[in-house]
């Protein structure tokens, strides 16, 4: 297809890759769209062509396109109208097999593991009282207005292993003192609570240490606190794991 006399040498460069991709791809368009090329030309397309329900087009390089409605789209011409490449063309199948190992794609033949699961906790199936086990996390910020000035507040949510019962409270700040105190407000509500999952956050880390210490100093009182009376089983799991 090349004379002798255009056959260049040295390394491929893009450009020349690009020009070689569409000089074969115009190949096996005239092989396989003939029809399609002479009506695009003379502005006729015949229904039985299988390119009739396309909006399809000629470009400037005289390679067939997909239309559409992205013409003013930010995006490249290959990205807004595809070339259209014949399903039989052996050009084809190794276009297809070049992006699949560019993209690392599997195929159609492979299938997903299902991955096998450990069984659940006692604490998540268990007949207990509400928010006996629970989680806790920290939302936010939220932007409350205090006197006209934007404060940061946050929200400790409390979910119950079993029922997934929500039980929120106010904090504002996600310091170890504000957390504490909206603990504290959550057991007055919700009762004793025996075990406690949170992730490695540096807030349950270290109120973790104030809680087994004020649970030590307050078992010998005559100071009745939750804490100290049920003494809880604080449980950390991996940093932004679901349980």
């Amino acid at each position: 297809m090349l004379k002798k006399s255009n056959v260049l040498h040295g390394s491929l460069t893009s450009e020349k890759l690009s020009e070689a991709e569409r000089f074969w791809i115009q190949v096996e368009q005239e092989k396989f769209f003939p029809e399609e090329l002479k009506s695009l030309k003379d502005s006729k397309i015949e229904k039985e062509s299988p390119l009739y329900n396309c909006m399809f087009y000629l470009d400037e390089n005289g390679l067939i396109r997909l239309g559409g409605r992205l013409e003013f789209c930010n995006l490249s011409i290959d990205e807004k109208h595809p070339l259209i490449l014949p399903k039989n063309s052996w050009l084809t199948t190794l276009i297809v097999h070049r992006e699949h190992n560019k993209e690392m794609h599997g195929g159609t033949a492979t299938k997903p593991i299902d991955q096998l699961t450990s069984p659940l906790p006692s604490d998540r199936i268990n007949h207990t009282p509400a928010f006996s086990a629970c989680g806790l996390d920290f939302a936010g910020p939220l932007y409350v207005n205090n006197f006209r000035e934007l404060q940061k507040s946050y929200i400790v949510l409390f979910t119950c292993g079993v029922t997934r019962a929500l039980h929120l409270e106010l904090a504002s700040d996600m310091t170890t003192i504000s957390f504490l105190l909206a603990f504290r407000r959550f057991l007055a509500r919700r009762g004793s609570c025996k075990v406690i999952y949170s992730d490695n956050a540096k807030t349950f880390l270290k109120s973790k240490k104030e809680i087994q210490i004020l649970s030590r100093i307050l078992s010998h009182s005559m100071v009745q606190n939750f804490i100290a009376k049920e003494r809880i089983i604080w449980k950390n799991i991996i940093e932004r794991s679901p349980w």
